[in-house]
């Protein structure tokens, strides 16, 4: 599977929290002052909120943090005076602001990264196939090949419903089913999806026969109704120019 910004962002909130947890199993086990481990409890949601929405956010709730701890000490502060505990306390602030913000720096600097790789990325992740861009581009490839050479080659679509066919599944199938040459992807569309297969040097009837070969089990194995489509080129230039702006109205892939 695909590791997208948002499933790896899952990832590191599930594991900071887990260490959270077990240093305040541990402290809860060494019989540290309970003032001290529900100050480390206090990072918990600075991390979240950092994660999720920046160093500004990862700040403010340091923030925060820090004025719950003074909260927790001030019975202390009357007990001992300020003086006594401002070391401790400035402490306490200065890590709180500095998780802060530096995790929600790196957590802004982490997904702008991988939010650019995955732009570039030519794998849908739900499938295994390629992209709508990936897709647009073998389209346009092939025409240009197709009309410098005199050759011909077909595409055709399939949609069905997104819900009902697991992305995954259909992927392998697709996979089994189509020539190395061939290039394959799928995309959503109003909540459908369309499973969309270029061809090189594909006349119509070898198009027909391989719409057959996938439309018949996706139909049989999760009982849905599959519309298709198959055009060939030069015979079929405007319904490819329509395919063609269909990949390209969203350029994300």
């Amino acid at each position: 599977m695909q590791l997208t910004w948002n499933r790896a962002r899952g990832l590191v909130l599930l594991g900071g929290l887990i260490v959270v947890a077990v240093i305040v199993l541990v402290m809860s086990m060494r019989g540290v002052d309970p003032v001290e481990i529900a100050a480390t409890l206090f990072f918990a949601p600075v991390f979240v909120g950092a994660l999720y929405f920046g160093p500004l956010a990862g700040l403010l709730l340091g923030l925060a943090a820090v004025g719950g701890y003074v909260a927790l000490r001030l019975p202390a502060i009357r007990l001992v005076g300020l003086s006594e505990l401002g070391g401790l306390l400035a402490f306490r602030a200065a890590g709180y602001l500095l998780f802060g913000g530096v995790t929600g720096w790196a957590s802004r600097s982490l997904a702008e990264t991988m939010t650019r790789l995955e732009a570039h990325d030519p794998v849908d992740p739900r499938s295994g196939l390629v992209n709508r861009r990936a897709l647009l581009h073998a389209l346009e490839a092939e025409r240009v090949r197709a009309e410098r050479y005199g050759s011909v080659f077909s595409v055709i679509a399939l949609r069905m419903p997104d819900s009902q066919v697991p992305p995954a599944e259909l992927g392998e199938l697709v996979a089994r089913r189509v020539r190395a040459s061939d290039t394959a992807g799928r995309f959503e569309i109003d909540g459908d999806q369309l499973l969309v297969v270029v061809m090189p040097e594909t006349a119509s009837e070898g198009a027909a026969r391989l719409t057959a070969d996938l439309t018949e089990p996706i139909s049989s194995r999760w009982r849905v109704e599959v519309s298709e489509s198959r055009f060939t080129f030069p015979d079929d230039r405007e319904e490819l120019d329509r395919l063609s702006e269909l990949l390209g109205a969203d350029s994300t892939g």
